[in-house]
């Protein structure tokens, strides 16, 4: 294999993945692999560093990364509703298993305006982590953001303020 022709099987995915969202659900992107080559001691080996899937809206619903053995290293999850919202995400490390909030999934909630109204995050075992609540303005923007624990005691409140440019004549 040649140089121009491994440059363009590594950066080429990565500049298609890097493109708009409209542009990759445009261009009908099923998948991306990332393969890399490297050079060890004057030896070339190839192996397949990530795999990306996404659905027929062009929303990414898995990413799987690899190590140079072929042995799966991390993967996350996405599932959407009907509307396009995400509504499930799961994040998984297999080298870093044992260490805590690691392997995790969110769940998210919405509005009939698509808003994100909740999110919840649980362990590996389906014990709820947190849960975290959005409340909006009247004018749609987000107004606060309340985050209690797995025993459901509030730990922070963030409120939002925004301030709009005045039209001057």
């Amino acid at each position: 294999m040649n140089f121009k022709t491994l440059f363009l099987i590594v950066t080429l995915p990565g500049y298609i993945f890097a493109q708009n969202k409209k542009e990759s659900k445009k261009s009908k992107i099923k998948t991306i692999t990332e393969w890399t080559t490297v050079n060890q001691n004057g030896k070339e080996t190839t192996y397949k560093e990530t795999y990306i899937l996404f659905n027929h809206r062009g929303k990414m619903i898995e990413e799987t990364h690899f190590n140079a053995d072929g042995t799966v290293k991390q993967k996350e999850t996405a599932s959407f509703d009907s509307r396009g919202n995400k509504i499930e995400e799961t994040h998984f490390d297999t080298e870093l298993k044992k260490k805590e909030k690691i392997n995790y999934k969110l769940a998210y909630t919405y509005n009939p305006e698509g808003a994100k109204t909740e999110e919840t995050e649980y362990d590996w075992n389906g014990l709820l982590i947190k849960k975290m609540f959005f409340s909006y303005n009247t004018e749609g923007y987000k107004a606060e953001k309340k985050t209690f624990d797995g025993k459901n005691v509030l730990i922070s409140i963030k409120k939002y303020v925004y301030e709009k440019y005045v039209k001057s004549e």
